[in-house]
């Protein structure tokens, strides 16, 4: 063994998550996907008129984005 004087760190890899698919409980995923499938687009509306709003700064756009809010609470 010949001694050249220098001194690595040992580098590890990061661990990676292992996702086993065939396990998955598919039938409870799709059902809570699509049971959320309206909030999601309820949520992305919203969103969409909030950058409009930020934007354009719009009275109109802002009385939108407040009425469906509101129809959100209820």
């Amino acid at each position: 063994m010949v001694d050249l004087g220098l001194s690595l760190p040992k580098m590890s890899k990061p661990k990676l998550n292992i996702w086993n698919v065939k396990k998955a409980d598919w039938v409870k995923y799709t059902t809570s996907m699509e049971e959320n499938k309206n909030h999601m687009s309820r949520y992305l509306e919203c969103n969409n008129l909030l950058s409009e709003y930020e934007q354009m700064k719009s009275e109109v756009t802002a009385n939108r984005l407040t009425k469906l809010l509101d129809e959100e609470r209820r």
